[in-house]
């Protein structure tokens, strides 16, 4: 859009015109310079939902990143924006998949024009900054191709998921469920409880774990006794009680 007292303004009224017209799937904007023409067209998507502005609008910061999924080790790796924009069009433009209009005479002199001017300490392209606008424009049309067309630019690839049903005839988790119920019903008197509920800041002998049983808790053995104490008998053999 030419320079001129109400450009921003002229600038959405243009955009909106154009998606009456042809309709397109999305909108890619750039925030740097466009963040007034994103909101005001979000109000006008709220205004007229019959122009879906609300939704296919979207927004992007040259200056952010962009999350890469790879579809075999599922890894997301962050890339900067820009750069992976500009690489994704010259793919386009290697493999001729994009045809431009022989007339437009400003774009053809920005694309060989367009350049890295220099190379950042973190290893990011610096690119032209003057006379690029038609080279953004065009890197983000064809940028949405690239994240919402996949299937037709074929240069990423989302991984694919598959849910697999197999049915068993354990059920998960019934063991568990039947000893908690079985837990519930046991009776337990007061030495097992202490024992049950026990402090996990005491340290390991602080307080016996002894659990008192019931007198008839073993059977007496051969020789007569139960086991436990030892104690004589008549014939001088030693038995055991229980202690």
């Amino acid at each position: 859009m030419p320079r001129s007292e109400y450009s921003y303004d002229t600038a959405v009224n243009l955009i909106v015109e154009l998606n009456d017209i042809y309709n397109p799937s999305w909108i890619y904007c750039d925030r740097g310079s466009g963040e007034y023409q994103i909101e005001r067209l979000h109000i006008i998507g709220e205004e007229r939902p019959a122009t879906g502005l609300k939704n296919k609008v979207k927004g992007w910061q040259f200056k952010n990143t962009i999350e890469i999924i790879d579809p075999v080790t599922k890894e997301v790796s962050k890339e900067p924006l820009k750069p992976f924009m500009v690489n994704q069009l010259a793919i386009a433009f290697e493999r001729e998949r994009i045809i431009l209009s022989p007339f437009d005479e400003v774009l053809h002199k920005q694309l060989i024009d367009y350049q890295v001017e220099r190379i950042s300490q973190s290893g990011v392209p610096i690119y032209t900054k003057e006379n690029e606008h038609f080279v953004d424009a065009l890197g983000l049309a064809y940028l949405a191709f690239v994240l919402e067309f996949e299937s037709l630019t074929k240069t990423i690839k989302k991984p694919e998921y598959i849910t697999a049903i197999k049915q068993m005839s354990v059920k998960l988790g019934e063991g568990r469920l039947n000893l908690a119920f079985h837990e519930i019903e046991t009776p337990l008197n007061s030495e097992t409880k202490k024992v049950l509920n026990y402090d996990p800041t005491e340290l390991p002998g602080d307080r016996p774990t002894w659990v008192k049983v019931a007198p008839n808790y073993r059977k007496k053995g051969p020789g007569g006794g139960n086991w436990g104490s030892r104690n004589i008998s008549r014939d001088r053999h030693f038995s055991r009680s229980l202690w």
